[in-house]
């Protein structure tokens, strides 16, 4: 160590770095199931319906210029009240 300090504190920050290392991956190797499980919900059935609410909100967030057309033309069909009297029946359910 005293004939060449500066190899010895090369391999001591190397030592560091790898111990630094080796406990990210053991929380990353800790926290893996329950990325993995999460991932598998996503892949259910309960994961491909809040994919496709995903899909909807985004489908609107992207064209809202043209969604007060789209609206008018929901009201006009009278789909629009269909949804809310769906949406007012869940609603009340859990009132």
């Amino acid at each position: 160590v005293q004939a060449n300090p500066q190899l010895a504190s090369t391999i001591l920050m190397v030592v560091g770095g790898l111990g630094a290392l080796v406990a990210v991956v053991g929380v990353l190797g800790m926290a893996l199931p329950a990325i993995i499980a999460g991932f598998g919900l996503l892949s259910g059935p309960v994961g491909l319906i809040a994919l496709a609410i995903g899909v909807v909100v985004a489908g609107f967030i992207a064209f809202k210029d043209q969604i007060g057309g789209i609206m008018a033309f929901l009201e006009d069909t009278g789909v629009l009240d269909y949804f809310r009297q769906i949406w007012d029946n869940i609603s009340n359910t859990f009132q």
